[in-house]
């Protein structure tokens, strides 16, 4: 007995409740239509329903005016605004009350790490609104089958690196996760566009900075404010990330002779981890801001009075791009990651440091795996390499 006959709600694959299920098959016919396919017996093969399935909600689409129908049944003339007339531009927590598919999932993400939140579910969700913000669609839509996740997918990269240096890695891992939920999977070892694997080996291998050029950046922060001063210095030096940036308690400051250490919580990994702060003239930078924030009151290395994250780190993001600009740099990548740029600056700045020991630099920075450290930023080069057989070779003699 075939599919269609177990499961009368089942559409491409995915069940829906009876509910659900004559305004989603309209939407997944509507989808078809829209990529040209015009034919009810092909669109019943991509759904997975009869002719007569299709037939029967097509006519229901007609007689709503959305679609028009010959003679015979085949689809005539699209009415305008098939696809789109459902897209609705909303804010993130609208968006997710709005569909339920979106609220099922965001729900099953809170919950999925051992009763617990997975730790990307935010970025996740905001993947997902970016995709159908950008392909102007519905989440539902956007999952109505296997072959359309992956065409929305493809067609969403090419729109997204119209005006976009980076990758689309999250965006489809993202797109993987909610079809995931949706009963739509790829199997563990599948290649191509849907394969999640990052094949970018050394990414943000020429994300760097010479030590020169950051004190440079430092003093050029200084023309602009003590804030982007600061923020440039503690940021390399910690390489922190954005929000852990943002969120460094003063009152963890511990001074250690020569060096300092401060916690701080870094978000992606659910963990917090010690900052060192080793170089002389950063030492000298926190400890004096520490002394004016503690004079304000504030338990904050960052945040001024009444301002939040949000609009800080605009303003903060803004200014670093003046500094960029000054220092002559034209690569995308600082540009679109103004704050974040710091932390690829401070892993290239220790790795250089420890002569590329990354389990070290790890624990720095708060990485988890060395791997994605050599992942990201490349291999030990081969100078530090023969440098090393070089010191081992003289220190067996």
């Amino acid at each position: 007995m075939s599919d269609i006959h177990r499961s009368r709600n089942r559409i491409a694959g995915r069940k829906y409740s009876p509910e659900e299920y004559p305004q989603a098959i309209k939407d997944a016919i509507l989808l078809r239509i829209t990529k040209g396919i015009t034919s009810p017996e092909q669109i019943g093969e991509q759904l997975g329903k009869d002719r007569s399935v299709i037939t029967r909600f097509t006519k229901e689409l007609a007689a709503e005016g959305r679609i028009q129908l010959t003679s015979t049944g085949r689809i005539e003339k699209v009415a305008s605004l098939v696809a789109k007339q459902a897209y609705e531009d909303l804010e993130v927590d609208a968006f997710v009350q709005r569909y339920p598919s979106v609220k099922s999932w965001v729900d099953d993400m809170q919950v999925r790490k051992d009763g617990k939140a997975i730790v990307k579910w935010k970025d996740n969700l905001n993947s997902i609104k970016t995709v159908c913000d950008t392909l102007k669609i519905t989440p539902e839509m956007l999952v109505a089958s296997k072959q359309v996740v992956e065409d929305m997918t493809k067609a969403f990269m090419l729109e997204w690196r119209k005006d976009h240096s980076t990758g689309t890695h999250g965006y489809t891992m993202a797109l993987r996760n909610y079809a995931m939920h949706s009963g739509i999977v790829w199997a563990r070892n599948v290649g191509g566009l849907m394969s999640g694997k990052k094949v970018n080996f050394g990414k943000f291998a020429h994300i760097k900075l010479s030590d020169a050029d950051w004190m440079k950046a430092i003093d050029l922060g200084n023309d602009i404010s003590s804030d982007v001063r600061d923020w440039i210095a503690i940021g390399v030096e910690t390489a922190a990330r954005h929000k852990a940036l943002h969120t460094i308690d003063i009152n963890s400051l511990e001074q250690h002779g020569d060096y300092l250490t401060l916690r701080a919580f870094e978000s992606k990994t659910q963990k917090t981890w010690t900052k060192y702060i080793v170089n002389p003239a950063v030492r000298e930078l926190l400890l004096a801001r520490i002394d004016a924030r503690r004079s304000l009151g504030s338990t904050d290395l960052f945040l001024a009075e009444g301002e939040n994250a949000k609009s800080y780190g605009i303003r903060m993001n803004s200014d670093l791009k003046t500094v960029y600009r000054r220092l002559g740099i034209s690569e995308p990548y600082f540009f679109a990651h103004a704050t974040h740029v710091l932390r690829h600056i401070g892993a290239h700045h220790w790795l250089g440091l420890t002569n590329y020991n990354y389990a070290l630099v790890a624990k720095i920075g708060g990485w988890d795996d060395v791997n994605t450290l050599i992942k990201c930023y490349g291999e030990m080069p081969a100078s530090v390499v023969v440098a090393e057989l070089h010191k081992v070779a003289m220190e067996a003699m």
